[in-house]
């Protein structure tokens, strides 16, 4: 899995705006990852602008077991042992009394990186929880 800061193709132009618009929208990253992750905000930008292990590039390469240490995903497993997870997740919400709402996140973490092990999409599912505000409450 490759952590790297956000990228683009193309002609940019070279204004303050523009690099404010890169500045706000790896802090939006950055923010989404720490905040459905185990994963501090420090940590996270270290391996984002890591310049001692990718040759020509910024970033960081963590092997599965890697971002399990980091706080980054969960756990390891296959795709039916994650289809099995999200189904008991789905099956204990229907059983419980709806006063919190449910949300799930879906965050892409990495992308095939080498030839010899491929190393597939990582998906992380985070179940956070809202809580469901009285309408009474809300008028006063």
């Amino acid at each position: 899995m490759t952590i790297h800061p956000v990228r683009m193709n193309g002609t940019v132009l070279g204004i303050p705006q523009t690099l404010d618009y890169f500045q706000r929208m790896q802090e939006r990253i950055t923010r989404f990852v720490t905040q459905n992750s185990h994963m501090q905000q420090d940590r996270f930008t270290e391996l984002c602008m890591n310049t001692k292990e990718l040759i020509m590039d910024v970033g960081s390469v963590l092997d599965g077991e890697q971002a399990v240490g980091e706080g980054l995903i969960d756990n390891l497993g296959t795709l039916s042992e994650a289809i099995e997870c999200l189904n008991e997740m789905i099956d204990e919400e229907r059983g419980e009394v709806k006063d919190e709402i449910p949300e799930l996140s879906l965050i892409q973490i990495s992308e095939p990186t080498r030839l010899l092990s491929i190393s597939y999409a990582v998906f992380c599912l985070k179940k956070k929880k809202k809580k469901q505000k009285d309408k009474k409450t809300q008028k006063k």
